[in-house]
């Protein structure tokens, strides 16, 4: 009874990992976010470059 309730969970979990992959390698969003935040790290260091003049 155990065995198969642990075989169960193991597919359960297979099928969620497998799922969150899909998504972070496929999400649009996710990849849209990268450049935006390195712009906003290239900003960040613009500001203070400035206040140091």
């Amino acid at each position: 009874m155990f065995q198969q309730m642990q075989q169960d969970m193991q597919r359960h979990v297979t099928m969620l990992t497998n799922r969150l992959n899909y998504l972070n390698s496929n999400n649009k969003l996710n990849q849209q976010s990268q450049p935006t935040q390195q712009a906003t790290q290239q900003n960040q260091q613009n500001v203070l470059t400035n206040k140091k003049q």
